[in-house]
């Protein structure tokens, strides 16, 4: 495997390297590596790549993100405001469900929520045009958002009950059973 540093010559390797197919095995030691404390570098790359007009290149770079731990989940959630509006914009559904993915693993506080957003999240997750794993995304991330505001909680819960005339997909059912008893438990509180 090559090493990757910040330099043109390495960012056109990386390039090349996300052009192709990459293995597991690839993304967990790229994201040991960006997990380190001199792992800046590598982090910002992989970012820098998410932008890449080559679709395969910026879904790779979303795929590796996606399994991000330690220094580079902080690095990305210094990123939030990026990734959101990343996500908003997405070409295609699978760039959208990694990036939905990324986002999940990160907290949304009271003060900094984002409308647009949240209401990005309910209408993906009442779309049935979109992958289940889109809308089942979209539905945590909608409860991630709302769980600091009882009045969204109460429009979330009705968005949610809107589902029952359609004919979900297990994973669909799932995430709307684990949403509606994360509700319950904080209703409890």
């Amino acid at each position: 495997m090559l090493s990757f540093g910040t330099g043109n010559m390495e960012m056109e390797e990386m390039r090349t390297t996300l052009g192709g197919r990459i293995h597991t095995g690839d993304i967990a030691l790229w994201n040991v590596r960006m997990a380190q404390p001199d792992g800046q570098a590598l982090r910002e790359t992989f970012f820098r790549l998410l932008s890449d007009e080559d679709k395969r290149v910026s879904d790779n770079a979303a795929w590796v993100l996606s399994h991000a731990r330690g220094g580079c989940r902080g690095y990305l959630a210094d990123r939030q405001s990026d990734l959101i509006g990343m996500v908003m914009a997405a070409p295609t559904a699978t760039f959208r469900r990694l990036l939905l993915s990324i986002l999940l693993k990160q907290s949304f506080r009271k003060e900094t929520l984002r409308v647009d957003f949240l209401d990005f999240c309910m209408q993906g997750m009442a779309d049935s045009r979109q992958s289940v794993g889109v809308r089942a995304l979209c539905l945590y991330l909608s409860w991630a958002q709302c769980r600091h505001h009882p009045e969204l909680v109460d429009e979330l819960r009705m968005m949610i009950g809107m589902l029952d005339g359609e004919t979900m997909t297990s994973g669909l059912r799932c995430a709307k059973r684990r949403v509606l008893a994360e509700m319950d438990k904080v209703k409890e509180k």
